[in-house]
């Protein structure tokens, strides 16, 4: 009587096709023939049918490393040093990108923006409403215009002090 070289159990003596399955019984010479077709995680190893692995930068994931290697994707990279800034750190808006606030110090940089006018780069800037950067240069032509009329409150209030004071 043959028996199974992979558990053991005894093999009928009727089963021809014993040998062309090297030597195993049906359900071992399946269950081997099912983690075959099985790949591992380039990440972590772990084992999974080739239906539930997701391709991504030329290798097969498990679901929880994809979503890992997703995450990573989002986070934002320091344009200094290249290493990512990570949620409780402060970053700080650079010219180039964001920027830790450690390696901005470092460079012994401020916070640079492109002037929207005249798109020379400088530290000392002001913001206008939609999202337009002046330089301290074309700050004085750029103004917006008051609406004739009206004054900003802030003349509003200078005015009323100097009407008090003697």
């Amino acid at each position: 009587m043959p028996y199974c070289l992979s558990c053991g159990s005894m093999i009928d003596e009727y089963d021809s096709a014993y040998y062309a399955r090297n030597m195993t019984c049906i359900s071992c010479y399946s269950r081997k023939a099912f983690e075959a077709q099985m790949i591992s995680c380039a990440k972590c190893g772990v084992r999974m049918r080739a239906d539930q692995a997701k391709a991504r930068k030329g290798g097969s994931y498990c679901n929880y490393c994809t979503e890992e290697l997703e995450r990573l994707e989002r986070r934002k990279t320091c344009s200094v040093c290249g290493q990512p800034i990570d949620s409780w750190e402060k970053a700080i808006p650079l010219l180039k990108g964001p920027s830790h606030e450690a390696c901005a110090k470092r460079l012994g940089t401020t916070v640079l923006r492109r002037c929207s006018f005249c798109g020379t780069e400088t530290a000392r800037f002001r913001f206008y409403p939609g999202g337009k950067v002046a330089c301290q240069k074309c700050d004085s032509g750029v103004r917006p215009r008051q609406k004739v009329g009206v004054r900003p409150l802030i003349s509003k209030v200078f005015s009323q002090i100097r009407s008090i004071l003697p």
